[in-house]
Parts: C-alpha cells; structure tokens; sequence
C-alpha cells in the first residue's frame, strides 16, 4: 500500500466523526480536547468512559481514533474489531475499522500480514459502502485502494473506474476528477484532460482540477504549456490538507520545464520543491538525474 492509501484512509477517520449531541459531561470534555487536537489527555477520559459505557459505539470510535494517532494502530483495530461486534451492521464502525486495516497494512509493505490486513479493510468498506451507498467518502477510499494495491491483495483498475463511477453519480465534480486521475495511470492522458478541463469551464480555480490536469500533462509530455497555467495558478490557492501541496506543483513545474526542454528553469522549480518539503524524493531524483 502507498502514501496515498494511508493519506486518503486517515482522511477518513477524520472526516467520519460523529456528531454527538446531550451525552454526557465526562464524554463532552473528552470530545472537546480531541478537536482541540489534545489527543493525549482526551485518550484515557474516552478509555475510562468505555470502561463505564462499554456499549457506547461512538466513545468507542474516538478512543480508536486517539490510538490510531498516537500510533497505536495495532489496538485500534482490536477495539474496531470488538466494537464490529457489537454493531456487525454500522457503517460508521465498518468503515473505520476498514481504515484501520489498510493503514496498518500500508505501514507494514509485503508480507503475509499486510496481505490480510489489506483484505480485511477492502472487505469493510465494500461493507459500509453497500449499506451506505450514499457516502461518497467510502466510494472514494475504496478507489483509492483498488488503484494502488497489488493484484494479490485484491487492486483493480476496473473496481476502482466502479467505484469512480459511483461517486460521479453523486458527486459529479469530484467523480469526473477521480476518473481522470485513472484515465491518466491508465494511460490514456487525452480523456483525463478532457475531463478535467469539463470541471475547469465552470470552476477555473478548483485547486484539484488544476493539479489533476498537470500531473496528468507532465506525466504523458504534453499540453506542457497549458500545464505550466494551471501549476503557476495553483500556486495562488492554498491547497487543502488532502490535495498535493504546493512542493508537489513546483516539481510538476519543474518536470514541464524540463520536458520543454529547459533545464534551468527545471532546476529552479526541484529546488524550489525541496524548500518546502525536504525529503521530497521524486523531486530529489530529478534534480539529481539534471546535475
């Protein structure tokens, strides 16, 4: 599993929370400092209320969630997997559960393992997603894991075009941005451009539109210029936390100036990216390949 497996599914146990209305006092306090980013000191209020409240699925998630980002991942996924036994049908818990899964399974790369994990979080989410067909989040997290993961753990280019699809059927922009993206790793760059500059004509400055037109440009060596456009455009928008950031569009620049056969702008634009993100690696290889 890659970065962007991991990036997407922690999205996820971010973008899932629940909203929690009269529980309480002792729940509330706990809740206010895990949004207030005070994971350590929420932890053992959630671990104590669960201790009282056993059958609370939703103390229950936001415990998983402060073990998960305090690194805690292994018992995470045990509570997820004992809170699925109590709620075998929510997807809330499903899904969590599942990102739990394919995170773990990113950390740990090949092996037996990682395999298991893998599968066990692609069987949730197809869970959630079934009972839940309306969330786009899950359609989006099970593209992502059908287009980076090997054949033995399950990827497919036409499970993930599905699921794509899914998603553009209740989400029309943030659908066709999905396909494109496959259309590109699929090698067919022309039809991702098309779609990407369908969603351009009506939002000119849709940071991810922009960025998916240039990786999908850069990547295939052509519409280099328009390229450059939208890349120098991105520069003026700030990015969101789950879109490339601004590293990422100097080294997109960078590779367009240097397939346009212009190598010091090329240079400026690597260096530029390890400024802002020193461990950069493609960006560290291609100014390393032009020196």
């Amino acid at each position: 599993m890659t970065s962007r497996v991991i990036r997407l599914v922690l999205l996820l146990l971010a973008g899932l929370s629940p909203l929690v209305a009269s529980e309480p006092e002792s729940l509330r306090a706990a809740i206010d400092l895990f949004r207030a980013k005070r994971v350590p000191e929420a932890r053992p209020l959630f671990q104590d209320f669960v201790a009282e409240q056993p059958g609370h699925i939703d103390a229950r998630l936001y415990l998983a969630r402060c073990m998960n980002l305090m690194n805690d991942r292994d018992e995470a996924i045990d509570l997820l997997a004992d809170t699925l036994k109590l709620a075998p049908q929510n997807p809330r818990v499903l899904a969590e559960y599942g990102a739990a899964c394919l995170h773990r399974a990113g950390e740990l790369g090949i092996g037996f393992r990682a395999l298991g994990l893998a599968r066990r979080g692609r069987n949730a989410l197809e869970t959630a997603a079934r009972l839940q067909p309306g969330t786009v989040a899950y359609h989006e997290g099970l593209v992502d894991f059908y287009r980076q993961a090997p054949a033995i753990a399950g990827g497919s280019f036409a499970r993930a075009r599905a699921h794509a699809e899914t998603v553009a059927s209740l989400d029309p922009l943030r659908g066709k941005l999905l396909l494109a993206s496959l259309y590109a790793e699929e090698n067919d760059p022309s039809h991702a451009l098309d779609l990407c500059r369908e969603v351009l004509a009506e939002h000119p400055r849709h940071y991810l539109a922009l960025y998916t037109f240039a990786r999908a440009a850069t990547d295939a060596g052509i519409a280099l210029d328009e390229a450059e456009t939208y890349l120098r455009r991105c520069l003026e928008i700030p990015p969101s936390p789950s879109e490339p950031n601004h590293a990422g569009a100097h080294y997109r620049l960078g590779l367009a100036a240097q397939k346009s056969g212009r190598p010091d702008d090329a240079r400026a634009h690597y260096r530029k990216s390890l400024e802002l993100e020193p461990e950069f690696s493609k960006a560290i290889d291609a100014l390393a390949a032009l020196r």
